[in-house]
């Protein structure tokens, strides 16, 4: 340090100027620890907490509100019942990809909830149990099933191979759909419609099969194509 009145240098701690005689103050200087080293500050949710909770306050208050109409116009609950069923059914589907479950374990439960959905329209509208034991049940484990090995196919392989896959599946749910829908009639299991949305979709794979095979297989096409 130095003399605020001459200029002299100083040792440390040394109370009067030697050239000067001029007594010096000696100020403390605050130390660091007087500031908390790590504040506690509150936790700053993420952006996918925050999403999740805005989905989940959205449509709570969207079925208390139409909780609340139904009982006010018609003294009672009526046909709220139905919107509840399609809010927790979008519930599931917009709201679980914002938390922490795994994909296959969201797929699982998006499977759940539609069936969930199903079975609260059959309730509600009083409908008979047979069309969904017999029709919509079979409906969505045909369709849920053949989604899943397509996807797991499609992360296999790439270029046409994905669109082949992708389009000998979608016949297949389609013969599916036709199957179950013919036996909950009563008339003979065998294609029906289906069959011509098959012999499309065959042809169509095998166009795509031959054309990576030929073509994609040694031909970058977003190059070439400056995609």
């Amino acid at each position: 340090m130095f003399c605020t009145h001459c200029g002299v240098r100083l040792e440390p701690h040394r109370e009067r100027c030697p050239l000067c005689g001029m007594e010096e103050l000696q100020e403390e200087v605050p130390g660091l620890t007087e500031y908390p080293e790590n504040p506690q500050v509150g936790e700053i949710p993420s952006g996918r907490k925050i999403v999740f909770r805005f989905i989940t306050l959205l449509l709570v208050a969207a079925g208390a509100v139409v909780l609340v109409v139904d009982g006010l116009f018609n003294g009672g609950v009526s046909w709220s019942p139905l919107v509840i069923y399609s809010l927790g059914t979008a519930w599931v589907f917009l709201a679980l990809p914002f938390t922490e479950v795994p994909p296959w374990g969201a797929y699982l439960l998006d499977v759940i909830a539609v069936a969930a959905l199903l079975y609260g329209i059959a309730h509600a509208t009083g409908g008979t149990w047979s069309w969904y034991l017999d029709v919509a049940l079979p409906i969505l484990l045909v369709c849920a099933l053949v989604i899943a090995v397509t996807v797991v196919a499609v992360q296999r392989v790439r270029g046409g191979v994905r669109l082949a896959v992708s389009l000998a599946m979608a016949g297949v749910v389609c013969v599916g759909v036709d199957l179950v829908i013919r036996n909950y009639r009563g008339q003979p299991l065998h294609p029906g419609w289906s069959g011509l949305v098959l012999l499309t979709a065959l042809p169509a794979a095998l166009f795509f099969l031959i054309f990576h095979a030929t073509v994609l297989r040694y031909i970058d096409l977003r190059r070439r194509l400056h995609l």
